[in-house]
């Protein structure tokens, strides 16, 4: 197996399986963590959208979403946060921003009752840790070193559920910040839903990355898909396929937008993020994949 390395001049390690495919994970195994998603997103939204609760109810409900906005943009200058947006000029917070926001402030799967009971769940969440592992073989030197540090559970995998439906349900561009290294599992995907877009990185004299992402394509799939330029990835994915990346890497979900009344557009996106973190002294854990990357001169 290989990595695979886009854009021309910069070579970015990526790691694309498809794990239903290559009968790692079943279809029945598939099916039972979309619907332990789904079953969480909903507890969720009507934690926050009973109408029939009392007064001081909705108060608090009200201002405890106005104080995880808050908290969600004030992320944006944060350089401690595991999980930094890009300032844009899409549209606003979803639903799912804001159920993140609960799974991350909770601990993630520990915080969620139904995903952190879910012996799906932690079939699934294993299986991924293999491929996070052979990932790091992949890449070689110091991150092929890591194996010993996740197999005494040193460092770990923080695993949430992400669920996009319908016109609107976009993701912010971000990057995790304070991690080793990122990645998705695509659990279900309707057609005609978001793609992943990976944006192209540039490397500043002082080490530190930019990107060349244009604001008037943000959030916006048929901008995205009739560009002529290699700034942009964009990649489609399939139920089954996990993804890995480097967790500076930015990346988003594009606003899809149709013309047609198809019912599977209203069929939900769903997906498992992940980072790969933990404490231990072994510097920035950005180096472990900025390490990987080859530079091309420009022809």
């Amino acid at each position: 197996m290989a990595l695979q390395r886009f854009w021309n001049n910069i070579q970015v390690p990526i790691l694309s399986k498809n794990l239903i495919e290559q009968r790692i994970i079943s279809s029945s195994l598939n099916d039972e963590v979309v619907q332990d998603a789904l079953d969480t997103f909903d507890a969720y939204s009507k934690l926050h959208n009973d109408t029939n609760g009392s007064a001081s109810t909705r108060s608090s409900a009200t201002q405890e979403l106005q104080s995880t906005s808050q908290r969600i943009r004030g992320r944006t200058k944060q350089s401690n946060s595991a999980y930094t947006y890009v300032k844009s000029r899409g549209p606003g917070l979803t639903v799912n921003d804001y159920f993140f926001e609960h799974q991350r402030v909770s601990g993630y799967t520990k915080g969620t009752p139904i995903l952190s009971q879910s012996a799906g769940i932690q079939r699934l969440s294993d299986s991924l840790m293999t491929e996070v592992e052979t990932y790091l073989q992949l890449l070689g030197g110091r991150a092929s070193s890591l194996s010993p540090l996740i197999q005494n559970g040193i460092i770990s995998l923080d695993l949430w559920a992400a669920i996009q439906k319908g016109q609107g349900a976009y993701h912010k561009d971000h990057v995790h910040e304070g991690v080793i290294l990122s990645g998705v599992y695509y659990a279900k995907t309707p057609t005609g839903c978001a793609p992943l877009v990976l944006h192209k990185p540039i490397l500043h004299p002082d080490g530190s990355f930019g990107y060349t992402r244009r604001e008037n394509l943000e959030s916006n799939t048929r901008k995205l898909q009739s560009s002529e330029s290699d700034d942009v990835i964009i990649m489609n994915p399939k139920e089954g396929q996990v993804i890995i990346f480097p967790p500076w890497l930015l990346h988003g979900v594009p606003n899809v937008e149709t013309d047609s009344d198809e019912s599977n557009f209203q069929e939900p996106r769903v997906s498992f993020a992940f980072n790969l973190s933990g404490a231990y002294a072994g510097g920035d854990p950005w180096n472990f994949t900025q390490e990987s990357i080859i530079y091309f001169e420009d022809d």
